[in-house]
């Protein structure tokens, strides 16, 4: 990840405590998450290390800004602007194949033009009424049951109609970023998991946290 950004207001008001080696350190810890887009292994001694830092300095910020998931320290604010980055990313990918795609289809779809006039032309007179076989009849159910991602609009709007307050930004760039997978499977109907992340969000509030830079 090549960039992120930096708030330099709350960055200042969140480590006014800490000396200019500690805060050094604090910024290092985070180019090496942002560089890496992973959260931080739980090795004290190598961090320090690369941050060229001592063990004290590292484990005192790692337990202030951030916090222990298993083998690894992770940050909110980190993780989710890797997401974002990962999502925008796809996004610029998808819509460069897409251009291709079109352009691709836009060729095949004049060429098929030229060749049904010209079958046409040559058809025996005993054929002219006879429907042609097109390429819609052929290919006609196949992806009817395909998944198709919403849009953050679509999200939004079916929001709206369900009176909630779900982000519909965040919704999208969270699914982006698995790839639309629920667990183990490929999401079926997004307005269902729209349904849960409702529910989730009714019978969950956060508990009180004092504010950190995440």
């Amino acid at each position: 990840m090549y960039y992120y950004q930096h708030h330099i207001g709350d960055f200042q008001r969140d480590t006014a405590m800490l000396t200019d080696h500690q805060s050094m350190t604090y910024l290092r810890l985070l180019w090496i998450y942002y560089d890496t887009e992973e959260p931080l292994p739980n090795d004290v001694r190598r961090l320090a290390f690369k941050a060229g830092s001592d063990t004290e300095t590292v484990s005192l910020l790692l337990e202030h800004f951030f916090e222990a998931d298993g083998e690894v320290w992770r940050q909110a604010r980190c993780d989710a602007e890797i997401s974002q980055f990962r999502a925008k990313s796809e996004r610029a990918k998808e819509a460069a194949k897409s251009r291709w795609k079109n352009a691709d289809a836009m060729q095949s779809q004049c060429d098929g033009n030229a060749d049904a006039s010209k079958n046409d032309a040559d058809a025996p007179k005993n054929d002219a009424n006879q429907e042609p076989i097109t390429k819609n009849h052929i290919e006609k159910g196949k992806t009817g049951n395909r998944f198709v991602p919403p849009t953050p609009d679509e999200v939004r709007e079916y929001c709206k109609e369900r009176q909630n307050l779900l982000d519909a930004e965040r919704f999208v760039d969270f699914y982006e970023s698995k790839g639309w997978m629920v667990g183990k499977s490929k999401m079926k109907d997004w307005k269902a998991a729209v349904r849960n992340w409702e529910r989730s969000q009714q019978q969950s509030e956060p508990a009180p946290r004092r504010r950190k830079y995440l």
